[in-house]
C-alpha cells in the first residue's frame, strides 16, 4: 500500500489493479509465514521419533484423540477465515492457526499411527496449494507430491509393522523435510531481509515527505463529491490539527475543512478538472482545528483519471502573510492616497532619459500645465511657471538628481493656475533604477507650503520688530521661548517699565508684570493670557495672535490704561514656540478713540478719566487748550482743576466751581443721576469771555473710573443770551399790545353797543305793529342785518376774548419722562442747591412715556417748583413725587405731588 502511495506522489505509472493486487500482499506474507512454522514443526517431529521411540504405542492412543480434537479446531479455524478475511480479526487468526499447524507437526511427525499420519496427509494436502502459490511453484510443487508420497508408504509400512523400513522412512521423509525447510527458511530470511530493506526506504521517504513544509494532499473527486485519501504532517502541521482529529472532523469530504464563504470558489475548482483541465489553483480560507480560519492556496494536479474517479494530487501553501500585506499594502495606498489629498499634495513622474515631466490628474488640475512637459527644466523656467528668483536653484535640483542618483528637493516660487500670481512649492525626486542599476525615472511629489514660508517670514519679521521697535507708547517688549520655557530676550522702553532679566524664569517674570494690573478681573485675565499650556493649545488650533487692555498702576505713577499684545510664531530652525509680548501705553488711544466712540461726539475741549478709588486722573486735551495748564497726568484731580480754575476762570464763577468739582460731591450727584454738569465762563484770549460745561458720568458699568469733559458753549450760550433778549421784547409788545387791545375792546364795545341797540328797539317795535304785517317785515330785516355785523364784530375779537377767558387749546403728545425729569432737575436744582434746600425728585410712575401737553405740562411744575423754592426758607425741604393711578379705557393715570415746608 505504501509503494502505490509513493508511486503516486513520485508520478509513477502503475498498473490499473494495482491497490487491489497490493492489497492482497498481506495474506500472502501471512500464509508464507504460515508455511515455514509448518516445515519447522515436521522437522522437529522427526527429531524427536528417535528419542521417543519406545513409548510410541503408549501415547498413541492420546495422539489419535489429540488429532481428532486438532482436525475439527483446523476445520473450524478454516471456516471462520473464509468468513472474517475482511475483518479486523483476520491476522490475528492467522497467528493462532500457525500456531496449532506447528503442534501438529510436532504430535504427527512424533506419535503418528495410520490415523495421525492420515491426518499429516490432510495437513499437507491443505498447505500443498499454498506451496505453488510460493516461487518457485515447480520445486514446490516436486517437493510437495514426495512429501506426500513417503506420507503414503509410512503408513503402509507402519501397518506392516516393519520397523527398519519405518525408520528409512522417517530418515527420509526428515531429510527432504529439512531439505524442504532449509530451501524455505533461505528464501524466508533473503524476503526478510528485502522487506526490512523495503520498510527502512519507507521510512525514509515517510520522513523525506513529511519534511516537505508545503502541506500534500491526495484526493478522490467523484463526481462532485472529493474523498480525502492521504494527507502528510506538514499539511496537518499547517492547519493545527491532529489526523485523527482532521479526519473526525471532515468526514471524509474535503469541503467541510473550507470556509462556507469560500467553498462556492472551490467548487468551481473541482468543476474544471472534470471539465477536463489538469491543473487548478485557488485561494481560500481553510478551517483550522481551533476553528479560525487561515488563508491557503492549494494547487491540485490530476494523476490519473479513471472511469469512475479522479485522482489528484495537491499541495497547500499559507497564503496568511500575503493576504495580510496585501491587505496592509492596500490599507496603506487608501492612507498615503488620503494623506496626499489631505496634504494637499500632487505626484508627478520625471523621465530621466527623456528629461521630461508626466503629470498625473491632480497635477494638471492644481497647476493647469500639460499632460506631458518636454525639456524639463528649462521649458518650465522659460515659459514662466518657475519665478526667476527660484530658477537657479530649480534647475540645480535636476542636475544634482542626474549626476548623484539620489533623492533630492527644494523649495521654488512657482505660478499658480490661470496665472493668478505665485506660491512656494515643496517639490521631492525619488529615483527608480532598473534591474542593471541605471536610473530611468524619478516619482515626484510636489506640495504648496506657502502658508509655512508665510509663517517663516512673519516668524523673522518678528525677530526684525522685537530687536529694533522703539515706539514712544511701547513700555516693555519680550521674547519667551514656550517650548523650552526660557526668556530669549527682554528690554525695558520707559522709566516706569518693570525690568525683565533674560536669564529669569517665566513665572518670576509674571511675579513682576502681574502687580501692576489694576483689579483682579484684569489680573486674571492677564494670567490666563500667559498661561502656557492654553498658549500652546491655541497656537495648535492657529490662534497665533491676542491683545489684551487693563489698567496699569506702578508705584509712584499714575493711573494708565495698557494694552499687551502676545504673538506666537514657530522657529523654523528648531520647530520651538516663540511667545514675542509688546506692552503698550494706551491711554491716549483709549481716550481719543474708545472714549470719544462712547460719547458720540469729539466736539471737546478735555476728556479725562479720574479714578474712584485714589483721585489718579488722565487727561487729554482734544483741542490744544489750556495745554501748559492741564498736565496729562496726576493723582490729585482736586489740585489740578484747583489750579486751572485760578487761572482761567472768571473770579464770580470760581467759588461755585472749586465746591462742584470737589470728588466726593461729583460722586454723589452720580448716585441718582446718569451725568451731571454745571457751566461756568473762563477768561480766553484778547479777554473774551468763553462759556464752558463740564460734565461727569461712570466710564462703565464697574463705577471704578469717571468720564469727565469740558466742552465750550459759548456759541450756544450766546444764542440763549439772544434769545432772551427776544423774549424780553417780545414781553414789551406783549404789554403793548394789551394795551391795544384794551384800547380795541373799549372801542369795539360801543360799536357792539350800536348793532344791539338796532336790534332790541327794532324787536320791541316789530312787537307792537302786529297788524301791519309789512312793517315786521322791515324790522325783520333791520334786526337781521344788525345780527350779522355784530357776528362780524364777535369774530374779529375769537382771540382775544379765548384768551381772557382761559379757554386755551392744548396739544398733548408723547413724552418721555426721563426727558421731562432732566428739564426738571436742570431748572429747579439749582435753585434749589442755591438756598441749601432739600430737594427730593422720585419719579415712581413705573413707566417711560407719559400723553402730556409738553409745553402746558412744564410750565404748571416750574411754576409750582419755582413757588415753593421761592417761598421755603433757606435749609427747608421740597419734595416732589409721581405715583401710577387707575384710568379708564385701559389708561394709566399720574398723581403729581408738590410738597413744602415753606
Amino acid at each position: 500500500m505504501r509503494e502505490y502511495l509513493e508511486k503516486k506522489i513520485q508520478g509513477a505509472s502503475v498498473p490499473k489493479n494495482t491497490f487491489e493486487q497490493y492489497s492482497s500482499e498481506v495474506w500472502e506474507d501471512n500464509f508464507s509465514s504460515l508455511k515455514f512454522l509448518c516445515f519447522i514443526g515436521m522437522v522437529v517431529s522427526y527429531i524427536l521419533v528417535f528419542l521417543c521411540l519406545p513409548f510410541i504405542r503408549i501415547l498413541e492412543m492420546i495422539s489419535f484423540y489429540l488429532s481428532i480434537a486438532i482436525l475439527f479446531t483446523i476445520v473450524y479455524i478454516l471456516l471462520l477465515t473464509v468468513f472474517t478475511m475482511h475483518k479486523k480479526l483476520l491476522l490475528p487468526i492467522y497467528y493462532i492457526f500457525l500456531i496449532l499447524l506447528f503442534l501438529i507437526g510436532i504430535i504427527t511427525g512424533t506419535y503418528g499411527g495410520p490415523t495421525t499420519n492420515a491426518t499429516t496427509i490432510l495437513i499437507f494436502m491443505l498447505i500443498f496449494p499454498l506451496c505453488i502459490i510460493d516461487r518457485p511453484w515447480r520445486l514446490n510443487c516436486l517437493l510437495g507430491v514426495v512429501t506426500a508420497v513417503f506420507c503414503v508408504a509410512d503408513i503402509y509400512v507402519k501397518s506392516g509393522e516393519i520397523l527398519s523400513l519405518d525408520i528409512a522412512n522417517t530418515v527420509v521423509v526428515c531429510f527432504l523435510s529439512m531439505f524442504f525447510a532449509s530451501m524455505n527458511v533461505r528464501r524466508k530470511l533473503h524476503g526478510f531481509e528485502l522487506r526490512r530493506r523495503e520498510r527502512e526506504a519507507a521510512s525514509k521517504k515517510d520522513a523525506f515527505i513529511n519534511a516537505i513544509p508545503t502541506g500534500i494532499a491526495i484526493y478522490e473527486i467523484r463526481q462532485t463529491e472529493v474523498k480525502q485519501v492521504f494527507m502528510n504532517d506538514s499539511y496537518f502541521g499547517l492547519m493545527g490539527d491532529s489526523r485523527e482529529s482532521r479526519m473526525r472532523r471532515s468526514k471524509g469530504d474535503f469541503m467541510n475543512n473550507i470556509y462556507p464563504e469560500d467553498q462556492e470558489k472551490v467548487k468551481e475548482s473541482v468543476r474544471h478538472i472534470l471539465e477536463g483541465a489538469s491543473q487548478t489553483a485557488v485561494t481560500c480560507r481553510a478551517i483550522k482545528g481551533d476553528g479560525s480560519l487561515l488563508w491557503v492556496r492549494f494547487t491540485a494536479s490530476v494523476a490519473e483519471r479513471c472511469e469512475d474517479f479522479i485522482l489528484v494530487y495537491t499541495a497547500y501553501v499559507s497564503m496568511e502573510e500575503e493576504v495580510q500585506s496585501k491587505n496592509a499594502l492596500e490599507q496603506s495606498q487608501t492612507l498615503l492616497e488620503s494623506a496626499i489629498q489631505s496634504a494637499d499634495m500632487t505626484v508627478f513622474e520625471y523621465d530621466c532619459i527623456r528629461r521630461r515631466i508626466i503629470q498625473r490628474e491632480s497635477s494638471i488640475e492644481k497647476h493647469g500645465l500639460k499632460t506631458i512637459i518636454e525639456d524639463v527644466p528649462e521649458s518650465l523656467i522659460v515659459s514662466g511657471y518657475c519665478h526667476k528668483d527660484s530658477a537657479d536653484s530649480y534647475r540645480d535640483m535636476f542636475e544634482r538628481l542626474h549626476q548623484t542618483g539620489t533623492t533630492v528637493q527644494g523649495e521654488f516660487y512657482v505660478k499658480q493656475k490661470n496665472s493668478l500670481g505665485y506660491w512656494w512649492e515643496h517639490v521631492i525626486l525619488t529615483p527608480i533604477f532598473d534591474e542593471k542599476g541605471n536610473m530611468i525615472k524619478a516619482v515626484g511629489t510636489s506640495m504648496d507650503v506657502t502658508e509655512r514660508k508665510e509663517k517663516e517670514k512673519r516668524y523673522y519679521q518678528q525677530i526684525g520688530i522685537m530687536s529694533s521697535s522703539a515706539e514712544n507708547n511701547l513700555i516693555t517688549k519680550i521674547q519667551y521661548n514656550l517650548t523650552r520655557r526660557e526668556i530669549v530676550y527682554a528690554s525695558a522702553m520707559r522709566d516706569d517699565a518693570i525690568l525683565i532679566q533674560e536669564n529669569e524664569g517665566f513665572e518670576t517674570v509674571l511675579d513682576k508684570l502681574v502687580p501692576v494690573v489694576v483689579g483682579d478681573k484684569s489680573r486674571k485675565r492677564v494670567l490666563e493670557a500667559l498661561d502656557r499650556d492654553r498658549l500652546l493649545r491655541n497656537f495648535a488650533a492657529g490662534a497665533v495672535e491676542e491683545e489684551i487692555e487693563y489698567k496699569r498702576r506702578v508705584p509712584g505713577a499714575a493711573i494708565t490704561f495698557a494694552k499687551m499684545r502676545c504673538l506666537m510664531s514657530a522657529d523654523p530652525q528648531t520647530n520651538d514656540i516663540m511667545l514675542f509680548i509688546y506692552c503698550y501705553d494706551n491711554t491716549e488711544r483709549m481716550i481719543e478713540e474708545k472714549i470719544v466712540e462712547q460719547l458720540g461726539s469729539s466736539e471737546y475741549d478735555v476728556i479725562g478719566i479720574i479714578d474712584v478709588a485714589t483721585g489718579d486722573y488722565v487727561v487729554k486735551n482734544m483741542k490744544e487748550i489750556h495745554r501748559k495748564d492741564i498736565p496729562p497726568a496726576g493723582n490729585d484731580f482736586y489740585g489740578m482743576c484747583e489750579r486751572v480754575i485760578r487761572h482761567t476762570v472768571v473770579p464770580e464763577n470760581q467759588k461755585e466751581m472749586l465746591e462742584n468739582i470737589h470728588l466726593e460731591n461729583i460722586i454723589y450727584q452720580l448716585a441718582d443721576n446718569e451725568s451731571y454738569a454745571f457751566p461756568y465762563s473762563v477768561l480766553g484770549r484778547e479777554k473774551k469771555i468763553l462759556r464752558k460745561k463740564l460734565q461727569f458720568r461712570y466710564l462703565d458699568q464697574s463705577k471704578s473710573s469717571i468720564l469727565y469733559t469740558c466742552s465750550d458753549i459759548t456759541d450756544i450760550y450766546q444764542q440763549e443770551q439772544e434769545q432772551l433778549q427776544k423774549i424780553q421784547r417780545a414781553l414789551v409788545e406783549a404789554k403793548q399790545a394789551t394795551q391795544a387791545k384794551t384800547d380795541f375792546l373799549s372801542r369795539m364795545s360801543h360799536d357792539i353797543r350800536t348793532p344791539l341797540n338796532a336790534i332790541l328797539g327794532s324787536a320791541s317795535l316789530a312787537q307792537d305793529e302786529t297788524d301791519d304785517s309789512e312793517a315786521v317785515r322791515n324790522y325783520l330785516e333791520t334786526i337781521e342785518s344788525s345780527g350779522r355785523f355784530l357776528l362780524g364784530l364777535i369774530n374779529d375779537i375769537l382771540d382775544i376774548s379765548k384768551i381772557e377767558s382761559g379757554k386755551i387749546e392744548l396739544r398733548p403728545e408723547v413724552c418721555r419722562v426721563s426727558d421731562f425729569a432732566h428739564s426738571v432737575e436742570m431748572a429747579i436744582r439749582p435753585l434749589m442747591e442755591k438756598k441749601h434746600i432739600e430737594f427730593i425728585f422720585k419719579m415712581n410712575c413705573g413707566f417711560h412715556t407719559i400723553f402730556v401737553d409738553k409745553l402746558r405740562h412744564q410750565q404748571i411744575f416750574f411754576n409750582l417748583l419755582s413757588n415753593a423754592a421761592k417761598y421755603t426758607p433757606e435749609g427747608g425741604r421740597v419734595e416732589y413725587t409721581t405715583e401710577a393711578i387707575p384710568a379708564p379705557e385701559g389708561m394709566v393715570g399720574v398723581r403729581n405731588t408738590v410738597r413744602d415746608n415753606g
